[in-house]
């Protein structure tokens, strides 16, 4: 699962979010928002900007 993540082949399922945030030491919100700019760049801008 993990290396599919990392070759862009699978996503971070969205239950599991916060358990990978917590895993990195990185803030859930932000891991959120990096995914999201990653997955669906388009969604992103329009939410939050360039």
């Amino acid at each position: 699962m993990i290396s599919g993540v990392e070759n862009g082949n699978n996503r971070v399922p969205p239950e599991a979010l916060v358990s990978w945030a917590k895993a990195l030491r990185v803030n859930p919100s932000e891991f959120a928002k990096r995914l999201l700019s990653h997955y669906e760049p388009r969604y992103f801008e329009a939410i939050f900007g360039k």
